[in-house]
C-alpha cells in the first residue's frame, strides 16, 4: 500500500520487487541503520 511506501521513503530507504511465475512474489524492504536526519 501507499502507507508503506510513505513510511519507507520517510526512512530514506527503497522497496524492490521480485516476482517468478509459478513461484510467487517477494517484495525486499530496506531502510538504513542510522536513517535519514530530520529536524527536530
Amino acid at each position: 500500500t501507499k502507507i508503506v511506501k510513505d513510511v519507507v521513503d520517510l526512512h530514506g530507504g527503497s522497496i524492490t520487487v521480485e516476482s517468478k511465475e509459478r513461484e510467487g512474489t517477494t517484495f525486499h524492504l530496506r531502510l538504513p541503520i542510522d536513517g535519514p536526519q530530520l529536524p527536530a
